[in-house]
């Protein structure tokens, strides 16, 4: 998504840990609330400033390791490489939601930028093959350094 906008790349954070889940995460994973998941938060980054804060979330019999290391690279092929599914092919259904809000404090150390500036938040679910949640993901991008483009359709 970012190299299709010309961004040179790189992760500059990660976190990996497993969280009950609040009524919010358990709904959109289909589990129960404070049923545990593996919480994984990134910040992605351009050589200049971050470009995104993502907290995605999966139930623990994905099997993804916890080794926070593995995911400075691509989430998804660090997913392929030690849980065996690979998103491209094994995805059946992808949908995003984008919101327009504006920074709090906590989001605005993250994104380092002013409180109150406007951010894009974008609501991602992915469903496997079997109609199974695979991700829930909440993904936060500065509205003065990102873009979104959708297009329908064939060329």
């Amino acid at each position: 998504e970012m190299a299709q906008q010309g961004l040179e790349i790189h992760t500059s954070f990660v976190s990996v840990s497993n969280i009950r889940a609040n009524s919010m995460i358990a709904e959109n994973l289909g589990i129960q609330p404070d049923d545990f998941v593996v919480n994984i938060q990134r910040i992605r980054s351009t050589k200049e400033y971050p470009i995104a804060y993502t907290e995605s979330y999966f139930t623990l019999d994905r099997n993804l390791p916890v080794d926070k290391e593995l995911y400075y690279g691509s989430l998804y092929e660090t997913i392929k490489e030690y849980c065996g599914i690979n998103w491209k092919t094994e995805i059946f259904r992808h949908s995003d939601t984008f919101t327009a809000i504006l920074a709090d404090s906590n989001l605005a150390n993250k994104l380092q930028i002013n409180s109150g500036m406007p951010v894009l938040k974008r609501i991602s679910k992915t469903q496997d093959r079997d109609g199974r949640i695979f991700e829930f993901a909440i993904c936060y991008y500065p509205g003065d350094k990102y873009s979104c483009s959708v297009t329908f359709g064939e060329n």
